[in-house]
């Protein structure tokens, strides 16, 4: 079950405070709800995986990139990469982070945001709520029932779009 990107990012929207704000997994871009001031940066580590990107979003990866061209002309301080995140990200930081529909495709999830923490300020992230019979897994993923206590030191912000959504903030700033 995948959430309704627009939506999810216009109810997040209110947490996107921090700058740069990177956007792992941005599919599109969804950029519409954010502050103009606020510096984007989006990266897609899925997006090479060709056909199944028609099947499921009715548009080819070209066209994507097309799309990613014409907002970063049409928002200053936008700029989108097709990179993995797993590269992108050494030697960077981001006041935030944001992770939509990413993590439960890893096996090492969990790692993976411990990983990312080291890159930012604030981390904002979701991840399925249990979407089939017991054990089933969706679309790909390797966990659809991952909570709050599976993610130390993060807070449950939100649920909604058959996802929840936690957040982390250093405490070091």
């Amino acid at each position: 079950m995948a959430t309704d990107g627009p939506k999810a990012y216009k109810d997040m929207a209110r947490f996107f405070t921090k700058s740069p704000l990177l956007d792992i997994g941005c599919s599109f871009g969804f950029i519409d709800n954010l502050p103009d001031s606020l510096e984007y940066v989006g990266i897609d580590p899925f997006c090479y995986v060709g056909d199944d990107h028609v099947v499921r979003y009715g548009i080819t990866v070209e066209q994507t990139y097309e799309l990613w061209k014409e907002k970063e002309k049409a928002r200053p301080g936008t700029n989108f990469y097709r990179e993995r995140f797993e590269t992108f990200l050494p030697g960077k930081h981001f006041g935030m982070i944001v992770c939509f529909e990413v993590l439960e495709h890893y096996i090492d999830c969990q790692e993976k945001v411990e990983w990312l923490k080291q890159f930012c300020d604030r981390l904002l992230i979701s991840v399925p709520l249990h979407e089939g019979p017991s054990g089933a897994k969706a679309n790909g993923h390797m966990f659809d029932d991952l909570s709050e206590k599976d993610f130390p030191g993060m807070v449950q912000v939100a649920t909604g779009y058959g996802r929840i959504f936690l957040m982390w903030d250093r405490e070091d700033k």
